[in-house]
């Protein structure tokens, strides 16, 4: 993998990096900002084969989840060639999943900023808006799940859903609740964390369905050039 451009100006600190690697026309809101110096200053970024990267909490037992500079191409990808004034707008910075599932940063019409997801396709389907608000965005990260691009997933807590993997994979030990994130959004926002996803994204829509309401979901169907 190679290091952006934007990254290799701004030097080596994870934080710069993370926010040289937006689009200049989506710059990240501050709650987002603190959370990549927190990162930084909590040692959970990485430098592996020329790229930087941070787990999502510090005490993260796996690479599932991870917090990474955008990558332009990733964009790019979706709507299916290089449109700037469309792909500016997109801006994938956290990975939900081992099969390739990201969340980021979206601008819609009207100018507001969205955190949504967008499934690999090969494995999560999900497709839509998470939240609005930055602080409720972290919030979600901070839930401690493994993984968060499984829709069936989302109304369970990270201990409902590790008792459903151990039951297929025993040798995966007991639940070990993480804290680190959770603190620090609870101290820093003032706010609490909650049990499970489905308490801050309440509807959530798949890339294989006829018809949705979400703004996203409708946003990328039409930027692909699709009809309905």
């Amino acid at each position: 993998m190679k290091l952006f451009p934007r990254f290799q100006k701004r030097g080596s600190g994870f934080a710069n990096a993370m926010v040289a690697s937006f689009p200049d026309e989506l710059i990240p809101p501050e709650p987002l900002i603190k959370y990549f110096n927190w990162l930084e200053a909590a040692r959970a970024d990485r430098l592996q084969e020329g790229m930087r990267f941070a787990l999502v909490d510090p005490e993260q037992r796996d690479l599932s989840m991870l917090v990474e500079p955008v990558d332009p191409n990733f964009a790019v990808a979706w709507i299916g060639e290089d449109i700037p004034s469309i792909s500016g707008r997109m801006a994938a910075f956290v990975r939900t999943g081992g099969d390739g599932s990201y969340a980021g940063l979206w601008r819609d019409d009207e100018g507001g900023l969205r955190f949504v997801h967008q499934g690999s396709g090969s494995g999560s389907t999900m497709l839509c808006t998470l939240t609005d608000d930055p602080i409720d965005f972290l919030r979600l990260l901070a839930i401690g799940y493994d993984e968060l691009c499984w829709a069936e997933a989302m109304h369970k807590t990270p201990e409902e859903v590790h008792i459903e993997h151990l039951a297929e994979n025993p040798g995966l030990g007991p639940f070990k609740p993480r804290r680190a994130m959770r603190d620090w959004v609870e101290a820093t926002f003032g706010v609490i964390v909650p049990p499970r996803a489905s308490d801050i994204v309440t509807s959530i829509a798949e890339m294989d369905q006829a018809e949705s309401d979400d703004p996203f979901w409708k946003w990328i169907r039409a930027a692909q050039g699709w009809d309905g």
